[in-house]
């Protein structure tokens, strides 16, 4: 694939994570209070679509997930319509409290959806090889170039001389000319990222959908420099921007595309960031396998490995008459278990064992093995075709 290409292939990503509509059964309502993670606050009302990926900081999905994790992942809303109608802000709900106020808590951590820096990396992960140092991230914090996760500078800038990773002093320390210069080396699947411990510990990451709009100022001695004020970026934003998001009216998705000029970028803090495989060609085509596949003591052995992000593995067993089907999600859903969010390994020994119930002792059985992974829109590989085995 060329530059061009990977770059599509991610803003594609991202933008179907923002378009994919869904329809609750039943009213619910999801709120974190920010005692841990970010706080965010939504109404999801029945027989309304919506559009994207709500805002979630621990149950992480993405295309591929969401719509099997979302069913009966949430408490319905018990309450009556007039209060649901009264409630505008958080301190209406909080007013109520109760048992919608708790159950409402609970569906933060139980509905499927992503963050901001998830739904980055869940793009980059369409593109990605199977780097150790990308298997480390899970926060904003480490989107820092030079951090040991493998993200990289777009241009050339000090990333290095400040305090507790303050970006906004970065950019500061820089200069409005070096930003500049960077943020107009953007392109399509680079990303902006900011962390301020300095103001609350603010911290956010969006994704750059095309090339930066450029204006110059014509200085006295004939000079161009970037006009500020009037170049901009165009990026695709989990969360609009903002920590808490509140889903009412016609407000139906925490995705939205949004401009901001290089004066803004520069006065938030946001540095101008990347992966490798965007910015220096490292990039290798898919290679996913199974290694030493057997069957051993009751239970289907071996190691799926991948230089892609693995989202679920399918095993079909037959014993020439009747077939069994065992299926696992990889993608770990619980932060407090979380170690990365790209996971390239699977230990068979993983699958529900149920299917020896099914299999009879002495007989010949064969099983095929599938697996979906990241790039390939959700489309399943065969790993493995009628593998001949006795129980």
């Amino acid at each position: 694939m060329t530059e061009q290409m990977l770059r599509q292939k991610v803003v594609d990503y991202m933008k179907k994570m923002a378009r994919m509509e869904w329809t609750p059964e039943k009213t619910f309502i999801s709120y974190n209070p920010g005692n841990i993670g970010t706080k965010m606050f939504s109404i999801f009302r029945a027989g309304k679509t919506y559009y994207g990926l709500p805002y979630i900081n621990f149950n992480m999905a993405q295309a591929e997930t969401f719509e099997k994790w979302r069913h009966d992942s949430y408490i319905p809303y018990t309450g009556t319509e007039e209060q649901l109608d009264s409630i505008h802000k958080t301190a209406d709900l909080i007013a109520i409290g109760g048992e919608i106020l708790e159950s409402s808590i609970k569906n933060a951590f139980t509905f499927p959806g992503s963050d901001c820096v998830s739904s980055v990396f869940m793009a980059w992960n369409t593109v990605i090889n199977n780097r150790p140092e990308i298997q480390e991230l899970q926060t904003v914090s480490t989107t820092i170039p030079g951090k040991g996760t493998g993200i990289v500078a777009v241009g050339e800038y000090n990333y290095t001389d400040t305090f507790d990773d303050n970006t906004d002093e970065m950019t500061k320390n820089n200069g409005e000319e070096v930003m500049a210069k960077a943020y107009s080396l953007l392109k399509p699947a680079d990303a902006v990222t900011y962390i301020r411990k300095n103001n609350g510990n603010a911290r956010h990451i969006r994704l750059v959908i095309e090339y930066p709009h450029i204006e110059y100022v014509k200085n006295e001695d004939s000079t161009d420099t970037f006009d500020m004020d009037k170049s901009y970026i165009t990026i695709l934003d989990q969360a609009g921007g903002a920590a808490v998001r509140f889903i009412k009216e016609d407000n139906y998705s925490s995705f939205h595309v949004k401009q901001y000029t290089f004066k803004e970028l520069y006065t938030e803090g946001s540095l101008p960031v990347s992966i490798p495989e965007l910015t220096e060609g490292a990039y290798v085509e898919e290679n996913t396998y199974i290694e030493g596949l057997e069957y051993y003591r009751g239970k289907l052995c071996g190691k799926i490995k991948t230089n892609r992000q693995l989202f679920y593995v399918k095993a079909v067993i037959s014993d020439g008459a009747n077939t069994f089907t065992v299926e696992d999600d990889v993608i770990m859903t619980d932060r407090k278990e979380f170690t990365n969010y790209h996971i390239a390994e699977y230990d068979l020994e993983k699958l529900d064992r149920g299917y020896n119930l099914f299999m009879q002792r002495g007989k010949e059985h064969s099983v095929s093995i599938y697996v979906c992974t990241s790039g390939n829109d959700g489309a399943e590989t065969e790993l493995v075709k009628d593998f001949k085995f006795t129980r």
